[in-house]
């Protein structure tokens, strides 16, 4: 799962051009138009822009049209749960709207049971650390910017991924238990808060609670659809002092099966 997000990134490069190449082949050859015979004005025919008047086709526009979903999932697995919340702004990028790119604001809600967090893969790989912090219950409240990109492959059904960009993240403070190096300059049970910045940076680079889903969507009515699909929730830890090597966050990463509902209030 390490390269899940390089693997997200090239799809929506194929899918996004793919599509745009189908609904933008290339135009036939203009006929020649014959020589305009004299004495007669050649330009009397063209249209005159009148003010506040646009002569554009119908079709062509300066932005794609949008529509406004709220959504809200939830998931599970094993003693892990999540829920999120989110409102997003989606534009229909192709005349056909097969193809639609997004953004959005996602509050997201973890929770978790007897969680094993590792060191955070910079320290872990520099270092060669296998250190471990046990948290009995985690808890994460993070609100984040989120991108999204959806592909229409039958009249009801769409394909799509998202992913949270940047936010922050909060939480009640825990105490864990720390598996390491057998210093007895490092705590046993050091105190831990969720990191507070989330940042997508992609795999090992990235920091704090994110959210990512790969989802099928049914369109149920033009203002109602229902998701389905496998998120994959990373959370973060930052302890209050610094342990083995300087390092002083732990990251756990949970994939679960999510079921939500989008409704498109304004249509």
């Amino acid at each position: 799962m390490r390269y899940y997000k390089y693997l997200v990134l090239c799809l929506t490069i194929c899918v996004t051009f793919t599509a745009w190449s189908q609904e933008n082949p290339p135009p036939p050859p203009s006929p020649v138009e014959p020589a305009a015979t004299q004495g007669t004005n050649q330009w009397q025919d063209l249209p005159v822009r009148q003010p506040g008047i646009s002569i554009e086709p119908d079709s062509v526009r300066f932005w794609p049209q949008s529509d406004l979903y709220l959504d809200l999932t939830f998931a599970s697995f094993a003693r892990t749960y999540a829920a999120s919340f989110s409102a997003n702004r989606l534009y229909h990028v192709l005349e056909s709207r097969r193809l639609v790119l997004g953004y959005g604001a996602r509050f997201n809600v973890y929770r978790g049971a007897r969680e094993a967090y590792s060191a955070a893969p910079q320290y872990a790989r520099l270092h060669s650390l296998s250190d471990s912090l046990y948290v009995e219950r985690a808890t994460f409240y993070s609100l984040n910017l989120a991108l999204q990109l959806r592909y229409r492959i039958f009249p009801r059904f769409d394909i799509g991924v998202n992913t949270d960009v940047a936010g922050f993240s909060f939480g009640p403070q825990v105490t864990g238990q720390y598996v390491g190096a057998s210093d007895p300059g490092f705590p046993d049970a050091p105190v831990a808060r969720p990191t507070p910045y989330n940042v997508f940076l992609t795999g090992p680079r990235d920091r704090g609670t994110l959210n990512s889903e790969f989802f099928l969507v049914y369109h149920i009515r033009r203002n109602l659809d229902i998701r389905g699909g496998y998120n994959i929730f990373t959370t973060e830890y930052t302890t209050n002092s610094r342990l083995n090597h300087g390092n002083d966050r732990f990251r756990n990463r949970n994939g679960m099966v999510f079921v939500g509902i989008s409704y498109l209030p304004f249509y």
